[in-house]
């Protein structure tokens, strides 16, 4: 088990000394950003011929309230583009280093205006890949992505200034 999570990301294995949750470094997720955005939007690119309306909408009904009140956010369009990009390497960068962030990401969008926001903007980009407005919904992935950056701020600094 701690083999799959080091695999991931999640640990790390200190020779002769044990495991540890990796530190985490705001360089490391900047640099991170720039490959994840890098490499989603040639995912999409790759992903054109074979993106099915059944799971565009799927996915935009995941990511649209049920209520005024109730935000809710539906991630599966990462995997999805990656997924049908059918290149194996770009998939193999989000297996070795997906995790991690993708956990620090979840965890940092837990409150609702934050979910509110990322869902809107997930619905952005599956609106324009729906009407195969391809620049806008490539400008809007760059964008959701870059926009994790602020939100991760945001929760870092509320989990420093706690006692």
């Amino acid at each position: 088990i701690l083999g799959r999570l080091a695999g991931g990301g999640l640990l790390q294995h200190v020779a002769r000394r044990g495991w540890q949750v990796p530190t985490f470094r705001m360089a490391d997720m900047d640099a991170y950003i720039d490959v994840r955005e890098t490499l989603e939007v040639k995912a999409l690119d790759l992903a054109r011929p074979r993106i099915e309306e059944t799971e565009i909408d799927r996915m935009l009904e995941g990511n649209r309230p049920k209520t005024a009140r109730a935000s809710r956010i539906d991630n599966d369009l990462h995997g999805y583009f990656i997924a049908c990009s059918q290149n194996r390497y770009i998939e193999s960068f989000f297996e070795a280093n997906g995790r991690f962030y993708r956990a620090l990401f979840d965890y940092a969008t837990l409150s609702s205006r934050a979910m509110a926001l990322m869902a809107g903007q997930h619905v952005e980009i599956l609106e324009n890949v729906k009407a195969r407005r391809w620049a806008r919904a490539r400008a809007a992935l760059a964008h959701h992505i870059r926009a994790q950056k602020p939100v991760m701020e945001t929760m870092i600094a509320a989990h420093q200034s706690k006692p």
